[in-house]
């Protein structure tokens, strides 16, 4: 079984093999998104989903805290219960079994039984 990519071990510096500290980010202080602790990319940019949210829940680009737009969405056009706007199911959706795994092999978080996500980290 592999480790999640941003877990220990740790160096003495902070960082795991892959090179990530214990908050998930980057010897630069990048998530794997490419955020910063303040939200902004490496342009100075601010993440779509990041604060402040309206007293309805949702910033200025329309999206909660959560990364769900005004119409129950997120970035990837798949609903809380993993459906898309054509009913079509996203494969990293519920349910989950008792391991904590859907039919596809991947946990609520995006991840698979190796620890890594869709994308291979």
């Amino acid at each position: 079984r592999k480790m999640n990519p941003y877990g220990p071990p740790y160096d003495k510096y902070g960082f795991n093999e892959n090179g990530f500290n214990k908050h998930g980010l980057d010897p630069d202080g990048f998530d794997k998104d490419g955020y910063d602790k303040h939200d902004l990319d490496i342009y100075g940019r601010l993440n779509p989903y990041a604060p402040p949210y309206d007293k309805d829940g949702f910033n200025g680009n329309g999206f909660d805290k959560h990364g769900f737009d005004r119409d129950g969405f997120d970035k990837d056009g798949f609903d809380r219960d993993g459906y898309d706007r054509l009913g079509r199911k996203t494969p990293y959706g519920p349910p989950y079994g008792k391991d904590g795994y859907n039919a596809n092999g991947y946990d609520m978080d995006g991840f698979d039984r190796d620890g890594y996500d869709k994308d291979g980290y």
